[in-house]
């Protein structure tokens, strides 16, 4: 290896008055290791990562980035107002809870639920809080999988402050639920008067659970009603429509 090729070991002599050791200590070196982690984080190119399957068996090469260079943001994505400020303030509350998730021994995670037919701008959605967060994007295709070992392997694979985009979450194949924990699984019903995306949206609003579900269970009792008066509204139609028939068929034959 010749000295073009070698790695430049550069570093900074930081002196100090004996007087200011535990200012130094406590305070300074403190305050500039989390000011360069900031600055790294800021300055960072964000990298969108596909699995590479031939490269299965290294846990370090599994996943193959390239740069991400989309220019969605919540400025020019197409969202209702109110949704969009939902989902920024959600971000914005979980990125500044990481020290509440450690004192109540949760993983500092967060997962959203996007549902609809393609088209509808969730890629746009994903790419502007990749650009919000300036988090990396790890792209898994559920389909592609077909054993538990390999989705594990992917998941330690990733790294922190990143987003795991997971497709096809409802696929069929045989996967531990338990490695899937950061989805949100919603079977679909006729006799159920809402959407898997109106499930997640409600479930969002809150970030405490007990506060969360109060909230979806007056939301969905609220929905039932609301499919009950349409029903007896339909059935009150029709049964004015058939007394107009029967009245109409009455009079033709007088």
């Amino acid at each position: 290896m010749d000295s073009a090729e070698k790695s430049v070991i550069r570093s900074f002599e930081l002196t100090f008055y004996k007087k200011n050791k535990d200012l130094v200590h406590n305070s300074y070196l403190p305050y500039i290791m989390e000011e360069a982690i900031l600055q790294k984080h800021k300055n960072k190119t964000i990298k969108i990562h596909t699995v590479g399957y031939k490269e299965m068996y290294n846990l370090h090469a599994m996943w193959k980035p390239v740069n991400f260079d989309h220019p969605a943001t919540f400025e020019t994505i197409a969202m209702e107002s109110d949704q969009k400020d939902m989902i920024l303030k959600d971000l914005e509350r979980f990125m500044t809870r990481k020290e509440y998730y450690m004192k109540v021994g949760k993983a500092w995670k967060r997962g959203y639920l996007l549902f609809g037919p393609p088209g509808i701008g969730k890629s746009s959605l994903i790419a502007a809080m990749t650009n919000y967060l300036n988090f990396d994007i790890y792209y898994l295709e559920l389909t592609a999988l077909t054993r538990n070992s390999d989705l594990r392997k992917l998941l330690v694979a990733t790294t922190n402050k990143s987003i795991l985009v997971i497709e096809d979450i409802d696929c069929t194949i045989n996967l531990q639920a338990n490695l899937l924990n950061r989805a949100i699984y919603v079977s679909s019903d006729e006799s159920m008067p809402m959407t898997p995306a109106e499930v997640a949206e409600q479930l969002l609003k809150e970030h405490e659970v007990e506060d969360s579900l109060k909230g979806f269970i007056n939301f969905l009792h609220q929905k039932m009603k609301e499919k009950e008066e349409d029903k007896a509204k339909k059935v009150e139609i029709t049964q004015m429509k058939s007394v107009d028939e029967k009245t109409e068929s009455n009079g033709n034959g007088i």
